[in-house]
Order: structure tokens, then sequence, then C-alpha cells
């Protein structure tokens, strides 16, 4: 999750102030929707949802490319789902000559397949537009407020905290080999990338240690102070109105487009 507080439109930064959402309410209403979309299925309301969140994101001005960077990783998630979905499937299908070999794919494979990849990419844009909408420090308030497991929240705070640090360092990674000729050729390519692989997974667990004993040696009593803001009080009685509509139009559609 990034903090994205400057997208700009209504449902930014789930302030308090007028014509803004709670992210109370944005975190319940994600919470439905994430709900809907696992247990959907059909195409249809795989389709709406992905639709509606893509066009949220776009009305909030959230520039494409910066949409886009979350997509790679659960698009090749969801391709190798299709591929074992289609491969595993039983009765006829498609037969298709690759390298003289004949791969063989199964028709409800390839529709369980594709209907779980459209699971996994709904999922997603629906999360991308929760975490465009509400900054990350009141996501985890409203987590807190919501009274998920406070070792969740802290982990969640923790991911978010070292995340750009490996990036920055896998990205390091990838220069000083690209630099060095290491991506020339796929069979050096695929060594350079399990050796970036190897490295990150080592840096991680040694980075895990040293803030294990940071933290223990500065006094953790096993309450993390997160940062977040202090939610206080309700959501308007507008926001429960904005809420509750927006719940049952929701269902509506999971109904209607099964």
């Amino acid at each position: 999750m990034e903090d994205n507080g400057a997208c700009g439109c209504g449902l930014e930064g789930g302030g308090r102030g007028k014509g803004k959402i709670d992210a109370r309410i944005k975190l319940i209403l994600f919470g439905f929707a994430l709900v809907l979309i696992i247990t959907s299925k059909g195409f249809r309301f795989l389709s709406a949802a992905l639709a509606v969140s893509v066009a949220s994101c776009l009305l909030m001005k959230v520039p494409f490319k910066k949409f886009s960077h979350r997509f790679p990783e659960p698009l090749f998630i969801a391709g190798v789902l299709f591929l074992i979905k289609a491969l595993s499937g039983g009765g006829p299908g498609l037969v298709l000559h690759l390298f003289g070999l004949k791969v063989y794919l199964s028709r409800s494979g390839i529709f369980e397949g594709a209907r779980l990849g459209l699971r996994v990419v709904a999922a997603v844009s629906a999360l991308s537009l929760l975490t465009f909408s509400a900054p990350f420090e009141e996501i985890l308030s409203a987590l807190e407020w919501l009274k998920f497991p406070r070792q969740l929240v802290e982990m969640a705070f923790l991911a978010h905290r070292y995340i750009k640090v490996f990036l920055a360092d896998a990205q390091a990674i990838y220069h000083s080999q690209k630099n060095r000729l290491g991506y020339s050729g796929m069979g050096r390519s695929l060594n350079s990338f399990g050796i970036m692989a190897g490295s990150l997974t080592i840096k991680t667990f040694e980075q895990a240690q040293a803030t294990s004993l940071a933290m223990v040696q500065r006094g953790y009593n096993g309450k993390l102070p997160t940062g977040a803001s202090d939610i206080r009080g309700y959501p308007g009685r507008g926001e429960f109105v904005f809420a509750g509509s927006a719940l049952a139009l929701m269902a509506l559609l999971w109904i209607k487009l099964q």
C-alpha cells in the first residue's frame, strides 16, 4: 500500500471534512465488495466490479502509470492460475501444437481459469481503489477502531515501512546486474533473477532479526506505535446513508449479475 493522500476528489483522504467519506466507511465497503467478488460465480459481476474500480480511480485523477503498476504481479498470478486450470481440467477441449508437442486444454478448465483470473484482478482493483482514496495511516486507524487484531495491524505497518526499502535494494541489485550484462540472454537473465531473489530473501531475514532486536532494546511491550491518527466519534449520518445505499447496490448487482 502506498500513502496516496493527493489524489483529489470527494473520495480522497477519508477525512471528516465536507464531501469526504470516513476511512472506516471505505474499509467496510471494501470488505463487503471483496466478499462479493470472492463468492461471485459469474463473469458479469466481476467485470462490473473491475470496471467500477478502474473508473473510480480515473475519476480521482490517479495517473494511469501509477495505477497500472499495481497489476503486473496479479496478472502473472492470474495467468498461472489460468494455465493450471486449463491444463488440469477434464472433458473435451482444445489441442495446441507447441514446439512439436501437443498441449491439451480443457474447455471447462479454460472457463474456470478465466473466472479465477478475473476474480484476482477485480479484487486487486478494489484494493487499489481503497488505497488510492485513503492515506495508509487512516486505514490503520480504521482497522484499529474496528477491533482488528493488533498483531495484524502492526504487521501491516511494518510491511508498509520496509517494502520501499526492499524495493530500493532490488532496484540497486537489478541495475548492478544489468550494467554487467546480467540480462543479456534468457539463461543469464534467469540466473541473475535467482541471485537477486536469493539476496533479497536473505536480507529480509536479516532485517527482521535486526528490527526485532531494536524493538526489544527500545522497550517494546507488545504495542507498536504505528503513527496512525486517533479516530474519535462515529461517521456522520450522511456517511451511514451513503454506506447503506452502496452496500444495497452492490448486493443487488451481485444477485442480478450471477
